[in-house]
């Protein structure tokens, strides 16, 4: 637990007081006002961050920080540069009350809650660690990004991924951003999925159905069985083992849900009367597909609809195959062209390792001026007893 405590300490207290302190000119504030108690302690700051090491043996710290608090006492950013000044005189303890102190006077002062994060990896205290995460990701938005990294590395260790979870189901007010960063620009999620998982949508404002959405897309690709926790979490009973085969409903969260299209030149809309589909100017591929989490069994998949395509060679092909591995499982032709509804069925079975399964109908091009269209009203799989 502790290797993964060390992780939230990733970037240390440049990195975020770097963006924080960007674009300050304390030296130029300090010409106009030398006493000015801010631009003091901002100086050191800034010198801290450029030449820390340089400014740590400079014995600089302790007067500019006594100099800053003269010109006002309730000064957190003073404090904590006293704190720091007594930790290099040795002083643990008087260093330790320095920075509560810092704090009481000042949850907002972004140095001292990094300096806090500092102490508490140091001491493998990991609820102590976020609640100080929890407070800068409050206080400084700015800081967000490679805090939220940081975060997402750190739920590699199980222990971690549980109190960071713990964290979010408190619905911080950056639980928004943080979502939305796991969607677009998060590197990698691997460890994410199981976090989000154990986290309600609590909150309508911040858990849009876009934000559920797009997370269960997101997982759906990498890990599919964080994907389906997220749909049982948001939809509620997974029902049959195809989920609205008679397409009765909206499909608010595909690829676990109905997902249309993905095709060239095709088209499909789910409606009362079924899944209509088509395809024009020649199009091919995928036009309605849905990830399934079939057991390793026998099954029948039975298939009711109608199309237009003459040549049966050329005819809409539904399809099971493996998520990851896209080994294929069977393929189900459709009957032939007709205006009227007919039924299909097709016997398969699920090997071993094959732990989540795609079922897609896909067209074959045809040549014709109309394209080709057809409607699925119902699609039903059933465990062989």
């Amino acid at each position: 637990m502790a290797a993964a405590a060390l992780a939230l300490a990733i970037g240390s207290v440049a990195s975020a007081m770097t963006g924080v302190f960007r674009g300050t000119n304390a030296l130029a504030a300090l010409r106009i006002s030398p006493k000015d108690p801010v631009a003091l302690a901002r100086e050191i700051d800034n010198s801290l961050l450029m030449d820390g090491e340089t400014t740590l043996k400079s014995g600089r710290i302790g007067p500019v920080a006594r100099q800053s608090l003269e010109g006002t006492a309730l000064n957190p950013e003073a404090v904590r540069l006293l704190a720091i000044d007594a930790g290099l005189r040795n002083d643990a303890g008087r260093s330790a009350a320095l920075l509560r102190l810092a704090e009481r006077l000042s949850r907002r002062d972004l140095g001292t809650q990094l300096l806090l994060i500092e102490e508490q990896v140091a001491a493998d205290d990991v609820p102590g660690t976020l609640a100080h995460y929890d407070k800068v990701l409050r206080a400084s938005p700015q800081s967000r990004a490679w805090l939220f990294s940081t975060l997402g590395e750190a739920a590699s260790d199980p222990a971690m991924a549980a109190e960071i979870a713990r964290m979010l189901r408190r619905d911080p007010p950056w639980l928004g951003e943080f979502i939305d960063w796991t969607i677009f620009e998060a590197a990698k999620v691997d460890n994410l999925g199981g976090v989000f998982a154990v986290v309600p949508p609590t909150a309508p404002r911040t858990w849009t159905d876009d934000r559920k959405r797009a997370l269960i897309g997101k997982f759906a690709g990498s890990q599919p069985g964080a994907a389906f926790r997220l749909y049982r979490l948001y939809a509620g009973d997974m029902g049959d083992l195809v989920r609205d085969g008679a397409f009765e409903h909206a499909s608010l969260y595909p690829p676990i849900s109905w997902e249309t299209g993905g095709g060239s030149d095709v088209e499909a809309s789910l409606g009362q009367s079924g899944a209509e589909f088509g395809a024009s100017n020649g199009g091919l591929g995928k036009v309605l597909s849905q990830m399934l989490a079939l057991a390793p069994a026998k099954y029948v998949l039975t298939v009711r609809m109608r199309h237009d395509v003459a040549d049966p060679a050329a005819a809409p092909q539904w399809s099971l195959a493996c998520v990851g591995t896209g080994a294929p499982i069977a393929k189900l032709a459709a009957g032939p062209a007709s205006d009227k509804l007919a039924e299909s069925r097709l016997s398969f079975e699920v090997p071993a390792g094959c732990g989540f399964q795609w079922l897609r109908l896909e067209l074959h091009s045809v040549e014709s001026v109309s394209g080709q269209h057809g409607t699925v009203e119902r699609v039903r799989i059933d465990a062989v007893r």
